[in-house]
């Protein structure tokens, strides 16, 4: 699909928080510097990847691992003051793709504990979540890949999950939207793509899903990425559910399936993240960065500082 290389780019109205657990030990004070950076990339919109992360909670649990400055309530908070609007992501294993994809067996008991986990964090989270204005929904941590449910029986536990866990929540907090992020690695041709997604939304009760472009982690390319955002486009129109961008802004430089060490990435150029933008300004007017925190602002040190500066210079017109 030929790009209009003359075309204004979209901008991005959010950015994902992936939340560690040297988060819950940051100050308010650096919290709001970061929330002045988001103001100045006129950010609207943040997705909190995950509240529990294994055993540690980011909010004050009954049930989980604590700490003395839970995140998630001065996130909340600085958003309330920032008019930016939050998805809270549930609970997350950093065993889920070891689980998903090698242990077969077990797969209907992995994702009994997923629900268990996520729906206990929800529960625990709704009193601190319904006093801020800020709160918009939840975001089910898990994602959703086109390798691993092929298989009639992996699919069926799969969409039992997501059935169950969003009856349950939209019985929570009616009036909340309901996240699910996916992506592709070509493992399906665009058809077989977008059949999957829409018989996957026709079984769960999803308002928004986000679509990673897998730019940054080498998944697809920008001359295919065009044909799988029109097949998750055409299964979201199909049954009525938002279709939201995440935007990759970082280069996977080491980690699978590159080699074999830790991943590590650095910031994206921001004429490549143009050229994301204005692929995605096709297909919706929603973008959330993959993330502002590490890759595009000063903190996240030279490389994604310029990107910062650059792209408020050359996107958002701000000098």
């Amino acid at each position: 699909m030929a790009l209009d290389q003359s075309a204004s780019p979209a901008v991005l109205q959010g950015t994902f928080i992936q939340l560690l657990s040297h988060h819950n030990e940051r100050t308010e004070s650096e919290w709001r510097k970061l929330f002045s950076h988001f103001k100045k990339l006129q950010l609207s919109q943040i997705v909190v990847q995950w509240s529990v992360l294994d055993e540690m909670a980011f909010y004050r649990s009954k049930s989980y691992q604590n700490s003395l400055n839970p995140a998630l309530q001065t996130i909340l908070k600085l958003a309330d003051e920032h008019q930016i609007k939050v998805l809270i992501g549930l609970a997350y294993s950093t065993q889920y793709w070891d689980k998903v994809q090698n242990q077969p067996s077990k797969l209907q008991l992995h994702f009994n504990d997923f629900y268990k986990r996520s729906f206990l964090a929800a529960k625990e989270i709704l009193p601190l979540a319904m006093q801020h204005t800020s709160f918009q929904g939840w975001y089910i941590s898990e994602e959703i890949d086109d390798l691993n449910w092929h298989n009639v029986e992996r699919e069926r536990i799969l969409f039992r999950y997501l059935n169950q866990l969003t009856q349950h929540l939209r019985a929570l907090t009616p009036s909340k939207k309901i996240a699910l992020s996916g992506f592709s690695n070509a493992a399906l041709t665009p058809q077989k793509f977008q059949r999957f997604w829409q018989k996957l939304l026709t079984s769960a009760n999803i308002d928004t899903v986000l679509f990673q472009d897998g730019i940054g982690v080498n998944k697809l390319q920008l001359d295919n990425l065009p044909n799988y955002f029109e097949a998750l486009q055409t299964a979201t129109t199909k049954t009525g559910v938002e279709l939201q961008a995440i935007i990759e802004i970082f280069t996977q430089v080491s980690g699978s399936p590159i080699d074999n060490n830790a991943f590590k990435a650095v910031p994206a150029p921001l004429d490549r993240v143009v050229q994301q933008l204005r692929i995605s300004a096709q297909y919706t007017q929603k973008n959330i960065a993959f993330s502002v925190p590490e890759y595009m602002t000063p903190e996240g040190g030279a490389e994604a500082n310029q990107l910062y500066q650059s792209y408020r210079e050359d996107v958002l017109n701000d000098r």
